[in-house]
């Protein structure tokens, strides 16, 4: 009986890990919309809505490994240009892949970090941020306490073929 719990449990989990990593999760804002597929601690961010792993890990724009961290802390700002500002909150290896400039990273010193991070303390107008972290579930709690107007979403990956 016990044997056949821990296998019982040991396929839920291989199962569960299987869905999460299909997952795709969409960020949108005015229009602008970034999506993301993560794979062995490395995120990979596309500038459009695009919910195939593959297209989004073939046409990415900027990959965030976090692999020697061992978790993700970063933001994203969408600005009015309709270009998306990736900030670094401490985890992860930024690098951009994408020579078009529709999202971009761009590494800041702590001070200067800070100032724009202040800009979107509470309370205040700004809501074209939102925190992007490892745990999905605590990064929604985070952008709800933020106030963000940044559209969350997640769904499973399909068969579509994004450009």
């Amino acid at each position: 009986m016990k044997k056949n719990m821990f296998i019982y449990f040991f396929a839920l989990m291989f199962l569960s890990c299987k869905e999460d990593a299909q997952k795709i999760i969409h960020y949108e804002f005015e229009g602008v919309k970034v999506s993301r597929y993560d794979l062995e601690k490395r995120t990979y961010l596309y500038y459009g809505e695009c919910n195939n792993a593959i297209s989004i890990k073939k046409n990415v724009s900027l990959i965030i490994d976090w692999q020697f961290d061992d978790f993700l802390q970063a933001s994203l700002i969408f600005h009015k240009d309709r270009k998306v500002q990736i900030l670094s909150g401490g985890g992860g290896k930024f690098k951009q892949i994408s020579r078009k400039n529709e999202i971009y990273f761009k590494e800041y010193g702590s001070p200067e970090y800070n100032k724009i991070m202040d800009q979107y303390a509470a309370p205040n107008d700004l809501n074209n941020l939102c925190y992007i972290f490892d745990n999905t579930q605590f990064e929604l709690e985070e952008n709800k306490k933020l106030g963000s107007k940044v559209v969350i979403t997640d769904e499973l990956e399909n068969a579509k073929i994004c450009r």
